[in-house]
């Protein structure tokens, strides 16, 4: 058998197999970014970002973490970026990703418009003026084959900023509401935001956030929560787990179960798949 025909066929299947390995695959994945936020949503060729992540002295978790993680699932584009709000541990990673991964649009929900600094640090990125999209208003958002329901927060760039999105897919609801405290939480209550059965604790576990009666209001299957490993805010609070075991919730998190994915079977159900954990030992300092 001739040398050639052979190492031409063991590339052949090397390639078929890398190819095979970073398929896309239709998922939730909350991603390991140490005590940030960052959520990749696949569905039926679609593929969406909520938030990049932390960038500090320690870590670039959009280099690091979030772009081997879209590598690794064969996420070459994404339709869009959601940032929650102007917190540098949601939008840190941005610069870093889109680097590497083109971007359609970038979505802000803000009652009040984008802010001087807003504007001016999103355009220094690169993003043009037709790509950036500010959602002024509760409304129904559809991003290719993904529909979002989101509701505003109060505005500025504070916690108070912070939006609530419900994402309807795999026949689960999931909810984010990024840094949202809980008289926010009330308020969308008072609106009757649509229900999440996968609910991502508000600001990563804060005491002040993922209330009783928010929890109530949902009656979520699962409560995840993004945080860094022994992070000095003691994230997630002990009163958080306790609020969210005493509904029969499970608590899922990113320091303990690396990355949280849940994935889609038949007959509409999901498969919880954990323990991816973070390739970078950078992501113990991001905290």
């Amino acid at each position: 058998m001739n040398l050639r025909w052979i190492l031409g066929f063991g590339f052949a299947v090397v390639l078929g197999l890398d190819l095979w390995s970073h398929r896309v695959v239709e998922r939730v994945d909350f991603l390991q970014v140490g005590q940030g936020d960052s959520t990749l949503i696949v569905q039926a060729g679609t593929s969406i970002l909520i938030d990049a992540g932390p960038k500090n002295e320690f870590l670039d978790a959009g280099e690091r973490l979030i772009w081997p993680a879209l590598w690794r699932r064969g996420v070459r584009h994404l339709d869009a970026v959601v940032i929650t709000h102007f917190d540098r541990d949601h939008y840190g990673g941005l610069e870093s990703v889109l680097k590497r991964t083109p971007i359609d649009r970038l979505i802000l929900v803000r009652p009040f418009g984008l802010s001087d600094a807003e504007k001016s640090y999103y355009t220094s990125l690169g993003f043009r003026q037709d790509q950036l999209e500010v959602i002024l208003d509760s409304e129904s958002l559809t991003i290719g084959s993904v529909e979002l329901d989101v509701t505003p927060g109060l505005g500025g760039d504070d916690n108070l900023g912070s939006p609530y999105i419900a994402v309807a897919v795999f026949g689960e609801v999931f909810g984010f509401s990024g840094d949202a405290p809980s008289s926010l939480e009330a308020r969308w209550m008072q609106d009757r935001v649509p229900l999440a059965t996968i609910l991502k604790a508000g600001h990563h576990g804060s005491s002040d956030s993922t209330s009783a009666p928010w929890l109530s209001y949902h009656q979520p299957k699962h409560v995840v929560v993004s945080c860094g490993r022994n992070n000095i805010w003691g994230h997630p609070d002990a009163s958080v787990v306790a609020r969210s075991e005493a509904i029969g919730a499970r608590i899922l998190r990113t320091d303990w179960d690396g990355i949280v994915s849940f994935r889609p079977k038949k007959a509409g159900q999901v498969e919880l798949l954990l323990g991816e954990q973070s390739s970078s030992l950078l992501e113990l300092f991001n905290r």
